[in-house]
């Protein structure tokens, strides 16, 4: 079971990107105060799509302190560049509907969410495997 640290800050886009690794792994969460439906983040709510609330938390923290087999941050308008640079680069991914971050992210050499599902990903790097 891998340890997936998640910096998301949408409600929806955290359950359709990540809830297929809840069954399997210790999925921890890192998000805005406000969330997606404007009126905070309710972590009981995500209990129904596998997520365990007790593995949320109200802001980012500081990700240099942070420990995980994987990361996965959405573009966060940009601040996701801040925090990559305090993760492994090798277990880092952005998985972002923005174009320009994703642009952005490769260029910079940062891992993409492309053609491997999250799924995949996690499975790749908790056996080993580099591609």
């Amino acid at each position: 079971m891998a340890k997936i640290l998640i910096y998301e800050d949408n409600e929806s886009d955290l359950i359709e990107r990540y809830a297929s690794l809840t069954g399997n792994h210790n999925v921890h969460v890192r998000h805005t105060p406000s969330g997606g439906f404007g009126d905070g983040w309710y972590h009981e709510r995500f209990r129904k799509y596998g997520f365990n609330p007790d593995n949320f938390q109200d802001g980012y923290g500081n990700p240099s302190e942070e420990s995980a087999d994987v990361y996965f941050l959405d573009g966060l308008n940009g601040i996701c560049f801040y925090f990559l640079r305090d993760l492994p680069r090798d277990r880092a991914f952005v998985n972002s509907d923005s174009t320009s971050i994703t642009k952005q992210a490769k260029e910079q050499g940062f891992n993409v969410v492309e053609e491997e599902t999250v799924d995949e990903i996690v499975d790749r790097i908790t056996k080993g495997i580099v591609q």
